[in-house]
């Protein structure tokens, strides 16, 4: 039996009113091995303000006010910044998806594209200006609001126009909008050209909106090359292209590029120290103005910053550090857990990083009222929700059912049945696996509603109609494959056991 979805970097031949798909996979360029730094010596004299800059500018980067240099995403990068500038430079319209799971540099690889195109584009004499208008999917949860923010968002730019634009009809404002920037009505005289690029977060939710009608009416005006216009939608779901409907995707470009997680432990330390080291060629040394050179930062300066990056390196070699990211390597993978981790250790730093600060950070950081439900859970609640937490993990979801943890229950327990098969004969011959025993189906359900109980998982709402009514005249079945999200990561609940703990083993992951 064919599979219904399309091969990985392979292209499709249109069948009926089906169009083109262009699927772009992720381009791994391997790092170089992380091998030990050269030895930096400690400077003497430390650049105080130098520190300050350094400290300011990583603590703006772990906080998201600013964003790295993108690694490992050149080609994703040139492909979405090359359809934004046709936009803005030619006038062509054009839309794409961006998918990948959460935390692979999605957005960052959009906001890049975007600060190079205000550079080259918005700057004074420019004559190809452009607008970006940010939605997302979990602010804006249906067309009437989308409609008004981006209502609100031209009105703080186009501060001078007198009047605000907004019909009672969504289309009608939206029309309204675009006719402001249609090639059409500008004269030809006019020598600037204003153009938009609608980055749309959350975009799998706008597809739950009733008719799609925002997502019409944005695919069709930049098809049609009404108006000079990018839409951009970001996604971790992989069928988001699925969700819409027969006639919205009639009109969307077909494009969707995606981005995938880093596999080895080399790059993802790559992409946690693109963050926190400091560029030496930031520092200008020496500037010529009119013949005269101005000294703007000392050889001082320039030995704090590299024995800064030097001692995040050693750091990393072995330590709390390295411990720290191999946790996150082997678990979440996630670098926002990880900056999160670091805004700690950055702010103490005097002058330098003190190791044992990510280690006060990851027993400090946590959910208090979580932690305490989780030491009176029973054996069999305790496993479900680690299973469930696993099985967030290792599909890269942030949703999970009964069935699914379930499973990964089973599949467990029997791992650990053949690990501990020469210790503990007699326990497998009597059903129980080194003091615990593998429930049935029915024990465990009424331990997952026990967590439900607790409000360790939360259900989540049915969004599809049709899937309720087919479900109505069979309630249990309906129980078993609703979704809910686990109210504790699985590294919370690594740190919340401890390395004593008998059901430790069950946190690791093994693909």
């Amino acid at each position: 039996m064919e599979s219904e979805f399309p091969e990985i970097g392979g292209e499709i031949t249109p069948t009926g009113d089906e169009m083109d798909v262009e699927i772009v996979e992720e381009v791994v360029e391997p790092a170089a091995p992380v091998l030990p730094p050269p030895q930096v010596p400690k400077p003497e004299v430390v650049s105080e303000a130098m520190i300050d800059t350094i400290k300011s500018r990583t603590l703006s980067i772990l906080t998201g006010k600013s964003i790295p240099e993108p690694i490992f995403l050149d080609g994703e990068k040139a492909r979405v910044y090359s359809l934004m500038e046709n936009a803005i430079r030619f006038g062509e319209g054009n839309s794409c998806i961006i998918v990948g799971p959460r935390g692979t540099g999605k957005t960052l690889i959009v906001e890049s594209a975007l600060t190079e195109l205000e550079e080259k584009y918005n700057s004074a004499g420019s004559q190809n200006n452009f607008i970006t208008i940010r939605l997302s999917g979990y602010a804006q949860t249906d067309d009437k609001m989308a409609v008004r923010e981006i209502a609100r968002q031209l009105d703080t730019v186009l501060l001078n126009q007198g009047q605000l634009i907004e019909n009672k009809s969504i289309s009608e404002t939206l029309n309204q909008i675009l006719s402001l920037f249609d090639r059409a009505d500008i004269d030809e005289s006019e020598k600037e050209t204003v153009s938009l690029v609608f980055i749309l977060d959350e975009f799998d939710r706008f597809c739950s909106t009733t008719k799609q009608t925002l997502l019409y009416t944005l695919f069709d005006v930049a098809q049609s090359s009404r108006a000079p216009i990018a839409v951009i939608g970001l996604t971790p779901r992989i069928n988001a292209r699925e969700l819409l409907e027969k006639r919205v995707r009639s009109r969307f470009s077909q494009r969707v590029v995606q981005v995938k997680r880093q596999h080895g432990m080399n790059d993802f330390w790559a992409i946690l120290r693109n963050a926190v080291i400091y560029p030496e060629n930031l520092l200008t040394m020496v500037k010529e103005e009119g013949g005269n050179k101005t000294a703007l930062h000392t050889d001082v300066d320039l030995d704090t910053v590299r024995y800064w990056n030097w001692h995040w390196e050693s750091m990393f070699q072995a330590g709390p550090l390295r411990d720290h990211v191999e946790r996150l390597f082997h678990t979440t993978k996630s670098c926002r857990e990880f900056f999160t981790s670091a805004i700690l250790a950055v702010s103490q730093a005097n002058p330098w990083i003190n190791p044992n600060d990510f280690v006060t950070d990851v027993f400090e950081r946590g959910v208090a009222d979580t932690e305490s439900f989780i030491e009176g859970l029973s054996d069999l609640e305790l496993s479900l929700i680690i299973c469930a937490a696993k099985v967030e993990v290792m599909f890269e979801v942030d949703q999970v059912n009964f069935n699914l943890a379930y499973e990964e229950y089973i599949k467990t327990a029997k791992e650990q049945r053949e690990a501990l098969r020469a210790v503990d004969l007699e326990g497998m011959a009597t059903g129980t696996v080194a003091g615990f025993r593998i429930w049935s189906r029915g024990v465990a359900r009424a331990a997952w509603e026990k967590l439900e109980s607790l409000n360790l998982l939360s259900p989540v709402e049915k969004s599809a109609k049709r899937v309720a009514k087919q479900l109505a005249s069979d309630t249990s079945l309906d129980d078993e494959i609703r979704m809910t999200r686990v109210d504790v990561s699985l590294q919370e609940l690594t740190n919340m056991l401890g390395n004593s703990h008998h059901l430790i083993q069950w946190t690791k992951i093994r693909r």
